[in-house]
């Protein structure tokens, strides 16, 4: 348990310093509203604090929210511009990956920890499921997710996270069985339900989504 722990604790601080790595986000014509208040439009969700660079790169603290493609950017009263025509958008990703990284270290022994982080079993039931979309792990995640009551899956961006979680509920689905899908942000909850949209024939009632969206694909 205390290898595979260091292993989850390793690949958390490479995930951690890739996201410090990542490059800021570009926003265009920023139009001042009453109050200091600045609004653009952006495909991307933007919520919480950051930082603005603008107007020969004068730095300010900001908040940031996004509704329906608006992102509202308050902080920047300093400002005098009644348009920036580009500013760079920086905000730290880390926060969530550091208190994941954080609770590894307060573990305490129990036996769901246990089971979560026990030595692989010797003799494990032969793998039934099989998608050819999936790769080898991808398949193994979703094979012992059928017949597992807990399992964690670590993994960082681009590893095909939301794929395989998609593949498992249409396998359950099949099943006659019901999904509850739930994070912490909606927007991983979305993507999850837009790629089903997308991958599984679904009849009308079969999924029902309780998060606010912009994506047309979910209000039809």
């Amino acid at each position: 348990m205390l290898k595979l722990l260091s292993t989850l604790d390793t690949a958390l601080k490479v995930e951690i310093e890739s996201a410090r790595q990542a490059k800021p986000l570009k926003l265009f014509n920023l139009k001042r509203k009453e109050g200091g208040l600045y609004v653009c439009t952006s495909p991307l969700k933007l919520d919480g604090e950051g930082i603005l660079k603008a107007n020969s790169n004068n730095e300010y603290s900001v908040s940031v929210q996004t509704a329906n493609s608006i992102v509202a950017i308050n902080g920047l009263e300093e400002c005098e511009a009644e348009t920036i025509r580009e500013a760079l958008l920086f905000q730290d990703q880390t926060a969530l990956l550091q208190k994941v990284a954080d609770e590894f270290e307060a573990f305490k022994p129990s036996e769901l920890v246990a089971e979560l982080f026990a030595a692989e079993k010797t003799v494990t039931a032969a793998m039934t499921y099989n998608n050819a979309s999936l790769n080898d792990a991808q398949n193994n995640v979703v094979n012992r997710a059928l017949r597992e009551n807990h399992l964690l899956v670590v993994g960082p961006a681009g590893s095909g996270k939301t794929k395989t979680i998609v593949a498992l509920i249409d396998e359950l689905l099949k099943q006659g069985k019901r999904v509850l899908v739930a994070s912490h942000a909606n927007l991983a909850v979305e993507n999850v339900f837009i790629d089903m949209v997308k991958k599984i024939d679904l009849q009308e009632g079969e999924l029902v989504l309780s998060i606010r969206t912009d994506s047309a694909s979910l209000k039809r």
